[in-house]
């Protein structure tokens, strides 16, 4: 069979994917050198357990290399981001620096995102769901009395299909959306624990409330991120 060349496909730009990654690494060491977190967009965690002004940070931070790593950004990158994106990742940077996993910055539809999780209903499997290291979608925790933990779902269990797609590359915010659904009906995922073969599970959705809420915010206080989502 005769193969057709595509014309319409762009080319990369070698130069700009060359600095990139040089870009990334500055952006990862500069974020943390952004002041404060904008509370009418965004909040702290409220699990910080910060007690009051801490003497060994700094008293004011440089904005000057800030900006210059973003002029470094929008020279070289040739990707798309939004100033709200660009804006968000300085302020996760800067609470992320803390090393503290009881303290996370929140941009508004994280917290409301957040608050509807602990005070509303919704239905799913009630377990808290995260990334390992190396990105794959992982279990953190079942829930007591759940269809997760009834289903036999065990902490770090790694998810490596829901109904049959395969979770690789997947967003954990595209996992939750995949497992949580109307109460009664089932989801199929395929996990591997300790490495070994595959495990199949069936899990039917029920409604969760309040009461799983609760244990929710025990495993943010002893366990895990608070922004951590459930399903």
């Amino acid at each position: 069979m005769e193969s057709k060349k595509v014309s319409n496909i762009p080319t990369p730009n070698p130069s700009k994917h060359r600095i990139l990654p040089k870009v990334i690494l500055a952006v990862a060491f500069f974020a943390v050198f952004i002041v404060g977190v904008n509370f009418g967009n965004g909040r702290i965690s409220p699990f910080s357990r910060a007690k009051g002004p801490s003497a060994s940070l700094p008293s004011r931070l440089d904005y000057s290399s800030v900006n210059q790593v973003y002029q470094s950004i929008k020279d070289n990158y040739d990707g798309k981001l939004t100033t709200q994106q660009l804006e968000d990742g300085l302020k996760h940077g800067l609470a992320e620096a803390t090393k503290d996993p009881y303290t996370n910055y929140f941009n508004g539809k994280e917290a409301k995102e957040f608050n509807e999780q602990i005070t509303n209903s919704f239905s799913g499997i009630g377990a808290q769901l995260g990334q390992d290291s190396k990105g794959n979608l992982e279990v953190i925790a079942p829930i007591s009395g759940t269809p997760a933990e009834k289903a036999g779902l065990k902490p770090k269990d790694i998810i490596i299909e829901i109904n049959g797609e395969s979770t690789t590359g997947m967003a954990v915010d595209d996992a939750v959306s995949k497992i949580r659904g109307k109460a009664g009906t089932k989801v199929k995922l395929s996990v591997v624990r300790n490495k070994t073969q595959p495990l199949t599970f069936v899990i039917t959705r029920q409604v969760l409330n309040q009461k799983h809420s609760m244990a929710i915010l025990a495993i943010f206080k002893f366990r895990t991120s608070p922004m951590t989502p459930m399903i």
